[in-house]
C-alpha cells in the first residue's frame, strides 16, 4: 500500500507537468503578471520619491521659483503653493505672512488658496507662523 500511494502521488505530480504547451503558457502568464506588478511598483516608487519640497521664509531675500531650498525660499506662501503639483510639500518657517494670495471664487482674495492635494506645514508651529488676512 505504501508503495502504491507513493507511486500514485508521483504519477499525479508528473501528470501535471506532462503538457509542455500548457506549462509554457502558464509560465509566460506568470512572468507577464509579475512583470506588470514589478513595473507598477517601480512607477509607484518613482512617483513617491519624485515629490518636490518647496520652502517659504517671510524674511527671505532671494526668492527663486520653484523655491526648492531655504536660500531661494518664497517670501509668501501662495507663491510656493503655486509652484507645487499634487503630492508636493510646502514648508513654512517662522514669520507673519500678510502678502500674497489668490482669488478662487468671486472677487474675494484668499491669503492662501490650495486647490490641489499638497501638504503645507509650519516648521515650528502656529505660535511662530501666522497667516494674516486683510
Amino acid at each position: 500500500m505504501k508503495t502504491q500511494n507513493r507511486h500514485s502521488n508521483t504519477s499525479n505530480t508528473l501528470r501535471g507537468h506532462g503538457d509542455h504547451s500548457t506549462n509554457s503558457r502558464n509560465f509566460w502568464r506568470t512572468v507577464a503578471r509579475c512583470s506588470t506588478l514589478s513595473l507598477l511598483s517601480i512607477v509607484v516608487s518613482l512617483a513617491w520619491t519624485c515629490q518636490a519640497q518647496h520652502y517659504v521664509d517671510a524674511a527671505g531675500t532671494n526668492p527663486v521659483s520653484p523655491y526648492s531650498d531655504w536660500t531661494t525660499a518664497a517670501t509668501n506662501i501662495q507663491d510656493a503653493v503655486d509652484a507645487s503639483v499634487a503630492g508636493d510639500q510646502v514648508f513654512v518657517t517662522n514669520g507673519v505672512y500678510q502678502f500674497g494670495g489668490r482669488i478662487v471664487y468671486g472677487s474675494s482674495s484668499n491669503r492662501v488658496a490650495i486647490t490641489q492635494p499638497i501638504t503645507v506645514a509650519s516648521i515650528n508651529g502656529p505660535a511662530v507662523t501666522v497667516i494674516q488676512g486683510n
